[in-house]
């Protein structure tokens, strides 16, 4: 998958992102931890752009 990614690095000085997509996944999580649990094998902090997104507690 890293290659795909370096066909869009190319073409743009940072990857396309969307903060208020990240908010809203983590919200959720807040909200109903159960939620967690669905899209654990699914996202991980790499997916995310924002660097407090990403930290692990």
């Amino acid at each position: 998958m890293e290659n795909n990614l370096s066909i869009v690095k190319d073409q743009f000085k940072e990857l396309p992102n969307n903060i208020e997509a990240e908010q809203a996944v983590i919200g959720s999580i807040l909200v109903s931890n159960d939620i967690f649990d669905e899209i654990n094998t699914i996202i991980s902090s790499i997916n995310f752009y924002d660097p407090m997104h990403q930290k692990n507690i």
